[in-house]
């Protein structure tokens, strides 16, 4: 447990210096709400509302996901493999980006919630719906850790995670 979280410090430690790249998916996470405002206007119908949701989700973890291999040279992986077990290394890089991913969906839902209004939401339960969305980031994030890993071991880039 001490090298799973000593690697996640190292993950957060690398995301704070590279201000730029949360910067950058939290800039598409608002584009992308702004641009289903300035499309729809309003959102009667809760089905449309939760798709969209879940697809401005998905694209803005698809975008997350794309560094967290090649972020790190070959070099570097080597020394990360000679200092931690493997499966230490696969679980944190896993933890990191699911509580990234779930915390950009719950970006995601407060700009969705500030732009569209909760009219939608009035006699659906709160509690439920958050913790649904807190679980799908998660899952979502692990699975796309491990897509992205293979795609980075297979030298086949960004295109494979796609």
């Amino acid at each position: 447990m001490k090298e799973v979280s000593a690697l996640l410090q190292k993950e957060w430690k690398i995301e704070v210096r590279q201000k730029h790249s949360l910067a950058g998916i939290l800039l598409f996470v608002l584009s992308s709400v702004f641009t289903c405002y300035l499309s729809l206007g309003t959102i009667e119908s809760t089905q449309v509302w939760s798709a969209l949701l879940w697809l401005t989700g998905v694209f803005s973890a698809f975008n997350a996901m794309q560094k967290t291999f090649q972020q790190e040279g070959e070099g570097t992986q080597l020394y990360l493999y000679t200092l931690a077990h493997p499966r230490a290394i696969i679980l944190a890089k896993s933890l990191y980006n699911a509580l990234l991913i779930a915390a950009l969906n719950l970006v995601g839902l407060f700009f969705f919630l500030l732009f569209f209004g909760t009219s939608v939401f009035k006699d659906a339960d709160h509690l439920q719906f958050i913790l649904g969305l807190v679980l799908g980031s998660t899952g979502l994030g692990m699975l796309l850790t491990f897509i992205s890993g293979m795609a980075f071991k297979s030298g086949a880039g960004t295109g494979l995670v796609a």
